[in-house]
């Protein structure tokens, strides 16, 4: 069975995480966010903490064998989260959803018809 390799998560004199953390290779978690107490920004499984922010290494939606850096973020939407995913590649046209799975499905397609050219 292969072992999970821990991140060593540093910390500051009053104890709180110093970000950002290192989670892999290709993640890194840039803020935790804020924990909303309302019933859109959690679920049974997940807690969706407005501020959160990631930075994640993976495929390229635009050139095929290339990887690009995209960033992962919760937005407040009001009465709901808003997810945001910006690539670098084209940081000017963030790809918005009402989930984060949307937003990775999306991504995906995009991968996939590429790797069919």
């Amino acid at each position: 069975m292969k072992s999970k390799v821990k991140s060593k998560i540093q910390k500051d004199d009053q104890g709180n995480i110093i970000f950002p953390v290192k989670i892999s290779g290709n993640l890194t978690l840039v803020s935790a966010g804020e924990i909303r107490p309302l019933p859109a920004f959690q679920s049974d499984h997940n807690l969706f903490p407005v501020g959160y922010k990631s930075e994640r290494i993976y495929q390229s939606m635009f050139e095929k064998g290339k990887k690009a850096l995209y960033t992962c973020e919760i937005l407040d939407g009001g009465d709901r989260p808003i997810f945001k995913v910006t690539s670098s590649e084209d940081p000017e046209n963030p790809i918005i959803r009402d989930t984060t799975t949307a937003c990775w499905v999306y991504i995906c397609k995009l991968i996939d018809n590429l790797a069919e050219t």
